[in-house]
């Protein structure tokens, strides 16, 4: 190999090395702002178990400076509800010129809480990260993180609740509120959480039947406050009951009908097992 290759050679290696180092001291060193403009680690939102924002930004500590943050969401949710949730930060300080956010939704127990779903070009969602994998994180994108702006910064997204209730539920949030300054010292993080309670929905009153017919082998019950656990009783006993929340005034004896006679009088009631209500007698007879 000539000098000159050799040289060259060397030259390209050294540069390779530099540019591994740079990219790794980057991603694992510092944790500047400039490190994650749109894309925060998991696992810093400040909740159970997690740490925050000022393992990687130095300078101040937690929740010192005169900045406010906080999370706008609803009093209650109802299982399976989506809500608007927003966030937000401010600060009268004019050095603070870089924000950003990661927030999680966990229940009493620490586990994910429902589903949140980015809106804009503003935020993202992030699933399956790491250290907490079964964790959900709503976090700032780049377009998000309003670089050069001062005052503060508002993001806003959705937010689905558990299909069931689960109780109490807990969003959590870390922020920075940084001095775009391309390192990470002087940035102020501050963390907030918000708690809600389930809303129970209450339970209906008692059924009521207003009218029945019978159509080649089903049995059709019409009445009021039915549900996916109402029952029809013929004569006490109880029936294969079929409930369309598509038509929820009229539930459906499956093969009910054939077991009634032309001429005969049988007694109709509806139990919502839910509560345990059941609606007066209904005398039906088969014409």
């Amino acid at each position: 190999m000539s000098l000159t290759k050799h040289f060259k050679l060397l030259f390209v290696s050294m540069f390779v090395f530099g540019l591994i180092a740079v990219l790794l001291s980057g991603h694992a060193g510092s944790g500047t702002v400039f490190a994650f403009p749109g894309l925060p680690p998991d696992g810093f939102s400040g909740a159970p178990g997690e740490r925050t924002c000022t393992a990687c930004h130095t300078g101040s500590a937690l929740n010192s400076g005169g900045g406010r943050v906080q999370i706008m969401t609803p009093s209650t949710y109802q299982a399976g509800a989506t809500y608007e949730i927003t966030v937000q930060s401010s600060s009268q300080d004019t050095s603070r010129k870089i924000w950003g956010f990661e927030l999680t939704v966990l229940t009493g127990n620490n586990s994910r809480a429902g589903d949140l779903q980015a809106t804009s070009s503003l935020t993202q969602a992030v699933s399956n990260g790491s250290p907490f994998p079964d964790r959900q994180y709503m976090e700032h994108t780049e377009a998000g993180n309003f670089a050069g702006k001062t005052g503060g910064a508002t993001w806003t997204f959705n937010w689905v609740a558990p299909s069931t209730d689960v109780g109490p539920v807990t969003f959590y949030a870390a922020f920075n509120q940084g001095n775009d300054d391309g390192t990470d010292f002087g940035d102020q993080i501050y963390t907030t959480s918000q708690t809600i309670q389930s809303q129970a929905q209450p339970p209906l009153p008692a059924p009521i039947i207003l009218s029945a017919n019978i159509v080649g082998k089903n049995l059709f019950v019409m009445g009021q406050n039915f549900d996916g656990n109402s029952v029809l009783l013929v004569d006490g006993s109880k029936q294969r009951t079929l409930f369309d929340p598509a038509s929820p005034a009229i539930l459906t004896g499956k093969k009910t009908g054939k077991h009634i006679a032309i001429g005969d009088t049988v007694t109709l009631q509806v139990m919502n097992t839910a509560t345990g209500d059941t609606s007066a007698a209904f005398t039906f007879t088969r014409n």
